[in-house]
């Protein structure tokens, strides 16, 4: 019986570092909810700030999940990887403002 070979999907740098800003987001957001936590004491969380923080968490992950890609060979395929990685960072650079 033949070994399988391992499966290999690319995620390119630009989305790696969106998914750690979503797993430090998502730790802040427990810190908040935590029972007891001053965040709820102080503030009401309205359903539009509920909404909006989840559809922005839906989107990151749908974009990081769009640039990961198998490749059988991760070095034949270094065009599609940064043609998906220009794609998430021009995303990040309207969100922010950045003007070229």
């Amino acid at each position: 019986m033949q070994p399988v070979a391992p499966s290999v999907f690319v995620l390119p740098d630009e989305a790696h570092l969106e998914l750690i800003k979503v797993r430090d987001h998502l730790r802040l957001m427990t810190r908040f909810v935590e029972p007891g936590s001053v965040a709820l004491d102080d503030r009401i969380l309205h359903p539009h700030a509920l909404s909006y923080w989840f559809t922005t968490l839906w989107r990151t992950l749908d974009e990081c999940l769009q640039a990961t890609y198998w490749s059988g060979d991760p070095a034949l395929d270094l065009e599609e990887a940064h043609a998906r990685a220009a794609a998430l960072r021009e995303r990040n650079e309207d969100l922010r403002g950045v003007a070229e």
